[in-house]
């Protein structure tokens, strides 16, 4: 719990990255992306949902299911 907690206060202190509020559109979007593409998993659904909601269209991201959708781009960290 503690780790949880650290990582979290650590994320809120980030500034070069920007916050996005969910909204009741960004669930419906996301079940979705869940629907039409190989990804399974809410909260990755939920990530291109927000992402496609402001015209995001990169994640720095290890995670290769990502690879798996053509709506959005991974990046790999070590490339970032």
């Amino acid at each position: 719990m503690e780790v949880a907690i650290r990582a979290v206060r650590d994320y809120m202190k980030l500034q070069k990255i920007e916050k996005h509020e969910m909204r009741q559109a960004t669930f419906e979007n996301a079940i979705e992306i869940m629907e039409i593409t190989p990804l399974r998993r809410p909260k990755d659904a939920i990530n291109v949902a927000t992402m496609l909601e402001h015209g995001i269209t990169k994640i720095i991201s290890e995670d290769t299911h990502y690879d798996e959708i053509d709506l959005v781009e991974r990046v790999h960290p070590k490339d970032a």
